[in-house]
């Protein structure tokens, strides 16, 4: 099994603490919904609407601690992909060099296998090297829609974190700032990429 394909003990508990939080918030919304359509006229609102909020805020926090981990973790693997670009390029930089002290049509079967298998060997770790620099990308909006729900329902009343920590409520201009930078993220992110016709790779 490859250990690059297994996944880490801290993003697995995470998902799993993240789910439980939007399961707690969907049943308190809907404990909500249905107190206020008369079909559970006993049920506390202001208890349910706290533990709604409160549910989602948990879950928020949470996303924030996965996503700057993959965040990070995904760097290294990114740092290593461009570094392999770079010595690929050098080595094929290098056998340019030497092809000029050596006449072409004295090239042998061999070293046109090993030209060939190199020019390979660089077209895949530019692929790689792209898809490390988009994934990294999709990360970076995960973290930033994190930091925003979690400074959104932050403010929110049954939370009240700003309220406990500085005896006053964070101001709401900022607060709708993130929510919408939250909502931009996600119609970023399900809005239909336009098919781009397979470009050939330069090769150095």
């Amino acid at each position: 099994c490859n250990a690059s394909n297994i996944t880490p003990v801290w993003k697995s508990a995470g998902i799993c603490c993240k789910l439980i939080g939007l399961a707690g918030f969907w049943f308190g919304d809907n404990l909500v919904y249905l107190q206020h359509s008369g079909f559970l006229p006993n049920i506390n609102k202001t208890k349910a609407k706290t533990f709604a909020t409160r549910s989602y805020f948990f879950s928020a926090f949470v996303g924030l601690f996965v996503s700057y981990k993959e965040l990070c973790a995904h760097r290294s693997n990114l740092i290593k992909a461009n570094k392999r670009v770079k010595m690929l390029c050098h080595e094929i930089e290098e056998k340019k060099k030497k092809k000029k002290q050596i006449d072409i049509n004295h090239k042998t079967e061999s070293e046109e296998e090993e030209e060939e298998y190199g020019r390979l060997e660089y077209e895949k770790a530019v692929t790689i090297l792209e898809e490390a620099r988009s994934r990294q990308f999709v990360l970076f909006l995960a973290l930033l829609k994190s930091c925003c729900d979690t400074t959104v329902f932050s403010n929110m009343p049954g939370v009240d974190l700003h309220t406990k920590l500085r005896n006053k409520k964070m101001n709401e201009g900022f607060q709708c700032i993130c929510a919408l930078t939250s909502a931009s993220t996600v119609l970023y992110n399900n809005f239909p990429n336009k098919q781009q016709s397979p470009k050939k790779k330069k090769v150095i």
